[in-house]
């Protein structure tokens, strides 16, 4: 058996043999023949010939001899003609294909007791008598293979007297049935026959057979259940229900051959081939419609195998590019296998999940140093250098993760699923930019209110040093009042202004000439000063000269002249000051008895400045009016302003709204699956008001902050919330909860909380008129794994999952997990640990990976841990002497391991004969 499991390879179950009966044009060249089979790329044969397996025993002897090594399993093919006719003289051909174990029973058991009439003489299908029947109708035939053939064509088989003789207890489960599916010689042509002229042989011929041999598109459709509507409850019906469609190449020579086959994803064997009756879909492609093979995962985004370098486990596991199911007892490593080839494929598949708070890593740090690493189908190796992105979802992940509709993770799996629909998906991305474009609005309009009323803080100031406009208004009536009464009391004749000019003018002549005349006095005082300075300097420097006795004697009278003449110098000098001083005492006399003549006038004209600062005064206070009015003027302006803005935060939170509640209604009943519906909740977002804004509160001043705006609990009403919520924004704005704040925040941080709007749309899921957060937790498990395993259609990266039954009922599980497994896995690979029958076997696992532990090697042949695999159709029962775990068939470890093993089998349409 293969130990990755069920594959796509080529089959040809309708080749004929050199020395087949009819149309031999191999020429007896068995060399030829069998070098083209082995070069095919062929997989599987089925050696054909007309009631014989003569061509069948010689591959045999052949193969025994070490030919045909390519090809892995040789079937005998049986091809017969029926007693039913299809078009002109043909009638339609049938095949049984035998399992190569009851080979030994055929020539006797089958073709020597299948019978023909001919002329009161019966005759069976051996080949003597067939020979014998040729020389009946054509006595004149020659040799013994011209009789030979002409018996066979005659030979026509009654198809329930083939299967009376295949129900003989040899062939029971050893048989395969296919009827040819020709215009002229096959099923076709008695389907296109009115049903009153074959319906009655078409439908027991299609019922009994297992496939049909066909490239005819309408036939394979038909036989996959896709016709029309009366046509599948027909066949169902009448005609046994799905079939599979077989390409052959019916070669009969060798050109022929490996020209047309079909792509069978089976085991390759007798069981294997079984396996397409149950799973015609799954199991068999036509070549016509496939040339290459049809696996649709890329090579490099699958992994072959995991290799351990580990004494404790096995030195490779070979993985399958389908759907793996990793089976096992309590503790027998399954979840270890699944676990490290997350790991070994790139640690960033278990750093993404280690994120979220809904899973725990298990097992920690334990299995973290196994020596292991992962290959994949394109040979290359897969880990840090080389990451393969899988997806891993651990055990329980599943039913956490959908808990709660509106978990984050959730939230964004549901986006990732919508993004898959453009229509939907624009929705939402104009929901997201509104959201965004309502906080920049908003915060540039609170930001606009903020300056305003720091402009409106500065006006306020210079309004209260200005004080009251009544106060300033009274202050004018005053001064008016005062200088009226001061204008009447100093009313000066034009006779006393000339008086009060021309005296001033005088006194200011005689002020004049003293400051000239002091100025000359200052000039004299220090000449004369010097002048007597100077006397004495001639006398001291003349002593202080060494002259001869007679120069001194002539020297000493001219100095005392000089002397003489320097002290009259000095008398003059005194005697002008004198004179001057006693002008300037007159002048002073003159000004004073001037001063004195016109004290009366001047009072008058110094009283009169009274007036002018009072017109000052006046005018300083007229013009503090006037600013006090323009402060006024620009406040009421700004709080107008400010009015317009609180208008404009309303407005841009109720367009957020309008765009909410359109996007919930055009986002609502948007398909993302074959049954699986949007439905959008825009409304509150009661967990980010309690995180984000009254997180932010002093606990201890809820109800305070309650009174000023801010309730503990927000009911929506998308008629209302704009306001309510522009007048938190508004009273946070003005300060109003700044004393309600804890120590960790301040008023800019909650308004820049306020402007990220509390309002969402979580996405919830309908599915049957039922809505996740509705369901209970088994189908809502069932819809998120949906999500989960269909998110990104294009993404081909492998599914690792652990025990996706997790607390799901038994419908859930054969028919809705079933169903999607079998979906995903026919485009990306899945790797499932499952305590589950129906999972692995309803589900048609690809391969099936057997765990055991047994650290003593009682059961287990080599390590601690084991893991044997193969195809779902292995089993070759147990060995009496053998213990060994890993000696027992595939589908006896899941009838033994898995509870309700036996019964998944037989609810498969009793699909396989348990041995």
């Amino acid at each position: 058996m293969g130990e990755n499991g069920n594959v796509w390879k080529k089959w040809d179950l309708h080749m004929h043999t050199p020395g087949t009966m009819h149309n031999d044009n191999y020429k007896g060249d068995w060399d030829s023949f069998l070098e083209r089979v082995n070069s095919s790329g062929l997989s599987v044969i089925g050696a054909t010939d007309y009631y014989s397996i003569e061509g069948y025993d010689k591959i045999k002897e052949y193969r025994e001899q070490g030919k045909l090594d390519n090809i892995e399993l040789v079937l005998p093919n049986v091809e017969l003609r029926l007693d039913q006719k299809a078009l002109g003289n043909r009638y339609v051909n049938f095949h049984v294909i035998f399992d190569p174990i009851v080979d030994e029973f055929i020539n006797e058991y089958f073709l020597g007791r299948l019978q023909y009439s001919q002329n009161g003489s019966n005759f069976s299908a051996k080949k003597r008598d067939l020979i014998d029947l040729g020389r009946l109708l054509d006595p004149n035939v020659g040799s013994d293979e011209q009789a030979l053939e002409t018996g066979g064509n005659n030979f026509k088989a009654n198809i329930h007297q083939i299967y009376t003789l295949l129900d003989d207890n040899r062939f029971k489960g050893h048989f395969f049935t296919v009827v040819a599916g020709g215009d002229d010689d096959g099923i076709n042509a008695l389907l296109k026959q009115a049903p009153d002229q074959g319906s009655g042989s078409r439908t027991e011929i299609l019922r009994l057979s297992d496939a049909v041999f066909s490239t005819n598109q309408r036939m394979i459709s038909l036989m996959a259940e896709q016709g029309s509507e009366d046509e599948n409850k027909y066949l169902i019906e009448k005609c046994g229900g799905k079939k599979p469609v077989f390409e052959e190449s019916d070669a009969h020579d060798i050109s022929g051959i490996g020209q047309r086959w079909s792509w069978v994803k089976s085991e390759p064997s007798f069981d294997g081939l079984i396996q397409t009756k149950f799973e015609p879909i799954r199991r068999v492609k036509i070549s016509e419609g496939s040339l290459n093979n049809p696996l649709k995962v890329e090579p490099a985004h699958w992994i072959k195998s995991i290799s351990f370098s580990s004494n404790e486990f096995p030195s490779q596991v070979q993985l399958n590019p389908g759907l793996n199911a990793i089976i096992g007892g309590k503790s027998s490593g399954k979840s270890i296998l699944l676990y490290e080839l997350a790991l070994q494929a790139g640690t960033q598949n278990l750093a993404q999940l280690t994120r979220l708070s809904e899973w725990k890593n298990p097992f920690g740090s334990d299995l973290d140093d196994i020596d292991a690493s992962v290959k994949l189908a394109n040979g290359e190796d897969a880990g840090q250098q080389n990451p393969l992105n899988v997806l891993y979802l651990p055990q329980l992940f599943i039913n956490q993760l959908s808990e709660h509709f509106d978990n984050p993770y959730l939230q964004r799996l549901i986006r990732s699923n919508v993004a898959r629909k453009n229509k939907a998906n624009l929705e939402l991305e104009k929901f997201d930019e509104a959201s965004g474009t309502a906080y920049q609005e908003l915060k540039k309009e609170t930001d606009r209110y903020l300056e305003l009323q720091r402009k409106n803080a500065s006006l306020d100031d210079e309004i209260t040093r200005i004080g009251k406009t009544e106060d300033l208004e009274s202050t004018i009536l005053r001064l008016d009042k005062e200088y009226t009464d001061l204008f009447g009391q100093l009313n000066m004749g034009e006779e006393e202004i000339q008086t009060l000019t021309s005296t001033q003018q005088l006194t200011d002549e005689f002020t004049d000439t003293n400051k000239s005349l002091q100025t000359k006095i200052n000039r004299t005082s220090s000449d004369i000063e010097r002048a007597s300075q100077f006397k004495s300097m001639i006398e001291e420097d003349v002593n202080s000269l060494e002259f001869s006795e007679g120069v001194r004697t002539k020297i000493i009278p001219l100095v005392h002249q000089v002397q003489d003449q320097v002290s009259a110098l000095i008398t003059e000098m005194e005697t002008d000051k004198k004179t001057t001083e006693q002008t300037i005492a007159e002048n002073t006399k003159k000004i004073s008895d001037l001063e004195k003549s016109v004290k009366s006038l001047k009072d008058k004209r110094n009283r009169a400045a009274e007036l002018d600062a009072n017109r000052n005064k006046r005018k300083e206070t007229s013009n503090q009016k006037a600013k006090l009015e323009q402060f006024k003027a620009k406040r009421e302006n700004n709080t107008s302003l400010m009015t317009t803005v609180e208008n404009n935060i309303k407005a841009v939170i109720r367009t957020f709204i309008s765009v909410g509640q359109h996007a919930e209604e055009r986002l609502s009943s948007t398909e993302i699956g074959s049954d699986l519906k949007i439905h959008a909740q825009f409304g509150f977002d009661s967990d980010k008001y309690t995180d984000n804004i009254l997180g932010k509160i002093d606990g201890r001043k809820l109800g305070r902050a309650a009174s000023i705006g801010l309730p503990e609990l927000v009911n929506f009403d998308g008629d209302t919330f704009d306001t309510l919520w522009a007048n938190v924004i508004i009273s946070t704005l003005r300060g109003d909860l700044e004393s309600v704040l804890n120590k960790s925040n301040n008023t800019d941080d909650m308004i820049d909380a306020e402007l990220h709007l509390p309002l969402q749309m979580p996405l919830d899921i309908e599915k049957d008129n039922d809505l996740l957060r509705k369901m209970s937790p088994g189908k809502r498990a069932i819809v998120v794994l949906e999500l989960l395993l269909t998110d990104q259609d294009t993404d081909q990266s492998p599914i690792l999952i652990d025990q996706p039954e997790d607390n799901l009922d038994n419908r859930s599980i054969s028919k809705e997990l079933v169903d999607l497994l079998r979906r995903v896995s026919s485009q990306r690979q899945v790797i499932m640990v499952t305590h589950n029958a129906n999972l692995v076997v309803l589900s048609d696992a690809d391969e099936v990976i057997v765990a055991n532990q047994d650290v003593t090697l009682n059961e287990n042949r080599f390590t601690r841990f084991e893991y044997y695999s193969g195809s779902l159709e292995n089993s070759f029962g147990v060995t009496e002497d053998s213990g060994k775990f890993a000696s027992r068939g595939i589908r006896d470890n899941i009838t033994d391991i898995l509870e309700g093993g036996v019964e998944a089998f037989k609810e498969r349409e009793k699909k396989y004969l348990l041995k």
